[in-house]
């Protein structure tokens, strides 16, 4: 299977998850990279290398500022 393929389904998968709201969805976000890395679609070092992004970072640390106000 091509990792195109692999990919899409993954996503409609988190997507149904995400939707059914059967799971939290932080373990959910954890999960596709993982699924993705274990079918071989990503390697390791992608998956750190776009979690530790500074861009990443920056959204989390607003999120808890944001939760913090309200």
């Amino acid at each position: 299977m091509s990792p195109a393929i692999i990919t899409l389904l993954v996503l409609v998968v988190a997507i149904i998850i995400f939707v059914s709201d059967r799971l939290p969805m932080g373990l959910v976000a954890f999960m596709v990279p993982m699924a993705l890395y274990f079918t071989g679609v990503i390697d390791a070092k992608d998956i750190f290398a776009s979690i530790v992004n500074a861009n990443v970072i920056l959204i989390v640390a607003m999120c808890v500022l944001g939760a913090a106000f309200f």
